[in-house]
């Protein structure tokens, strides 16, 4: 993700001893951190035991104490490149190829590699190297850019861009160099182009032509063992007339998808971890792409004539935005409304041309994110998703929002805040405990009352237990408080609640409305972060919410998973009829309860399957009120689903829906109910899915378009299987 696939950013994740607590019982203190990332982006490795967060922050230091070094003696101060080239040059080289290392290690090899990168920082070495003087030279790609995606039939010629300096040398001598995969061996390089620089070159360095250089083969990735299938990898070497040298690398994708729609992928120059939303805000048969991405812009993208068209609608400066618009009619005149929350707490409304709507952007209060202390952990700002729906039984909808503060908000289409909202979100009135809401809410009326409820999760823990609450339409102006009895709040347990800060702790997934035994109030379906069970919960008319199942987390009879525990996880569940049986089945993301040993294990590979849960929504329970799994679930995903939910459509014609599903392992899914995938799935990506697909008809031909986003900036689109009708979509809807 952004801004880690900039041009100019050192890379860095972490190793460290690999035993628990004990340095002295290690046997090796260059084992992988399992909470680490890895990949070709990696420059370097740091020990640290606070994952890469602890890597990059001593990173830091050591670059300050290189700046320090240089200063004293007397070389200025050194360029971001050159400390660049410092640490890659005077990294330890870590090798642990050798068969006296047994296989239970991350595998690291002489050179580069893509779980240690150029080494292990040295600290001593690269203030050695700037004590004496030995700097290197400058070397630098300008594209493609890092994980670009580049298609040999679009284009098969691509201009290599990059620059070489050479501030401390009189000349030296580069070769641009080409390979398969993400970690080649050096026999594996092919040179593209070579020459002598004086001073500096900037500018074009060498030509790619797909049709004389060995291309990626075979079909597309499956699963995560093929998913660098169609990497390959680009190198600037430089060498100076002092022996000294530079590297620069750059990982990307060679890959053409014969369905993917024309002018897909689209690259957004901005990471995209928001949702995209189909819908058709001009009536005229087609549906508008509104997509808001990480750079604070909002994208109105248009089918229009055979290409696409996009309005760009800038925010407030300085803002981002991580989860998806909403769409609806606000005021009650039928003009759809564009709703989007910032990361900074801001909720703004736009027509459908991409017009700002006054008095709009509104905000979160700030006084109610102080102060931020260790029991009351929240901060200005939004991660969830707006809903819109009608809290106040009049005409048009509100627009409701939970937010990191701990409250959620109400807002009337005029911008001002419904009376009684918003509503702090704690276990009690007097609590000075209050946590950060991240969860989406959802509405309706689940005790039968004719108002609805806004039902939320919360971050925070009430004795180590999950919490979710129900609030009242009236909020705080109800007089019996603003929580429907029984949901101040709902527990769940869990064993580690608290997996991630913010984004993985608690219970915060969206929960889901449903009525399943038809007695025309809705059900909640819940779970925790880590818990043993996903829940479905009523709330009476009279009396407290009730568990009336439980959906079994132990693998369903045919499953490939057998034998592995699983827990509740991250991202949000999906209920549609998937077998067209009229009957509803619920999918959730789930952890491997395996993944919580991995602190306890560092260092040491273990397979920890992320994966896809199923069930028959009103599937008959057993005498403990447990519902099974699908006979053919869970099904297995490459990587993580933080935010992650499936969406639903029928992409083969079948006449059944398929589960679509992505994550940070490069692939979307498209499973079907019973067994096996749909033909033409999974569809490759080259990056983190980090939200719910959509589908809908872009260019009104009545034929399905999917569409996804991924993390490193790049929007697809796909043709679908003919057909006369879009499949409807089983997803968040337009309001949500």
């Amino acid at each position: 993700n952004y801004p880690s696939v900039y041009n100019h950013t050192l890379y860095v994740n972490a190793i460290r001893y690999n035993h628990a607590t004990d340095f002295r019982k290690a046997s090796t203190f260059w084992g992988l951190n399992p909470c680490t990332n890895f990949g070709a982006r990696v420059w370097v490795t740091v020990p640290a035991r606070s994952c890469s967060s602890g890597a990059t922050s001593r990173l830091s230091g050591v670059a300050g104490l290189l700046q320090s070094a240089a200063l004293d003696a007397g070389l200025g101060k050194l360029h971001a490149e050159e400390l660049f080239q410092l640490i890659r040059l005077t990294a330890d080289d870590l090798d642990n190829s050798s068969p006296d290392w047994g296989e239970m290690r991350y595998p690291a090899r002489a050179g580069f590699d893509q779980l240690t990168g150029y080494g292990r920082l040295n600290a001593l070495r690269a203030v050695q190297a700037v004590h004496d003087k030995r700097i290197p030279p400058m070397a630098d790609l300008h594209n493609p850019r890092w994980f670009a995606i580049l298609s040999p039939v679009v284009n098969p010629t691509v201009e290599i861009h990059g620059s070489i300096r050479l501030p401390r040398a009189k000349r030296a001598v580069y070769e641009l160099e080409f390979a398969l995969g993400v970690e080649p061996g050096e026999t594996e390089f092919r040179t593209v182009a070579r020459g002598s620089v004086k001073g500096e070159k900037t500018g074009r360095l060498g030509v790619l032509d797909f049709s004389e250089l060995p291309l990626p083969r075979g079909p597309a990735p499956r699963n995560r063992d093929e998913r660098d299938r169609y990497s390959v990898t680009l190198r600037l070497r430089v060498t100076d007339d002092r022996g000294l040298t530079a590297e620069a690398r750059r990982s990307f994708f060679v890959f053409h998808d014969p369905t993917w729609k024309s002018g897909f992928p689209v690259d957004l120059g901005a990471s995209g971890e928001a949702a995209p939303l189909l819908v058709d805000l001009d009536a005229d048969g087609r549906d508008e792409i509104i997509l808001p991405t990480a750079d604070g812009l909002v994208r109105i993208m248009d089918w229009e004539g055979g290409e696409l068209r996009t309005v760009v609608v800038a925010l407030d400066e300085t803002e981002t935005v991580v989860r998806g618009a909403a769409v609806g009619d606000l005021s009650g005149n039928g003009s759809p409304v564009i709703v989007v929350a910032s990361r900074r707490g801001k909720v703004y409304a736009f027509d459908r041309t991409g017009q700002r709507l006054k008095p709009f952007p509104v905000s979160v209060n700030p006084e109610l994110a102080r102060p931020a202390t260790r029991e009351r952990q929240v901060e200005l700002g939004i991660l969830s998703r707006p809903v819109l729906a009608d809290v106040d039984g009049k005409p048009g909808k509100e627009i409701i929002v939970s937010a990191l503060d701990g409250h959620v908000y109400v807002w009337r289409h005029d911008g001002s805040l419904l009376s009684g909202f918003p509503v702090r979100v704690a276990p009690a009135a007097e609590s000075v405990a209050i946590a950060k809401l991240v969860s989406t809410p959802a509405v309706g009326d689940i005790d039968g009352d004719g108002r609805p409820e806004i039902v939320v999760g919360s971050n925070g823990l009430n004795d180590g237990l999950a919490t979710a609450y129900a609030i009242r339409a009236e909020g705080n102006q109800h007089p019996d408080g603003p929580f429907v009895p029984g949901w101040r709040p709902f527990e769940l347990p869990a064993l580690r609640p608290g997996l991630l800060p913010t984004l993985a702790s608690g219970l915060q997934m969206t929960p889901a409305l449903i009525d399943v035994d038809g007695d025309l109030d809705l059900e909640v379906v819940l779970y925790a972060v880590t818990g043993s069970s996903v829940v479905l919960v009523d709330q009476p008319a009279q009396g407290l919410p009730q568990i009336v199942a439980r959906y079994s987390l132990a693998p369903g009879a045919d499953s490939a998973l057998q034998g592995t525990t699983f827990l509740g996880g991250t991202g949000s569940p999906l209920i549609a009829d998937t077998d067209g049986d009229d009957r509803f089945e619920l999918y959730a993301p789930l952890l491997p309860f395996r993944m919580l040993t991995l602190r306890s294990n560092p260092g040491i590979p273990l397979d920890v399957p992320l994966a896809l849960g199923g069930w028959r929504l009103d599937g008959a329970p057993d005498d403990r009120s447990i519902v099974p799994m699908l006979p053919s679930y869970p099904r297995r995903m490459e990587d993580l689903m933080l935010y992650a939910s499936p969406a639903a459509a029928d992409v083969d014609g079948d006449g059944s829906a398929e589960i679509l599903m992505g994550s940070g392992g490069y692939l979307l899914h498209a499973f079907a109910r019973s067994a096996g995938e749909a033909t033409g799935f999974p569809k490759f990506t080259g990056g983190w899915v980090f939200s719910a697909p959509a589908v809908g008809d872009l260019d009104g031909d009545g034929r399905p378009d999917l569409v996804a986003v991924t993390r490193e900036g790049y929007l697809f689109a796909w043709e679908l299987r003919p057909s006369e009708t879009v499949a409807p979509v089983e997803a968040a809807s337009a309001s949500r």
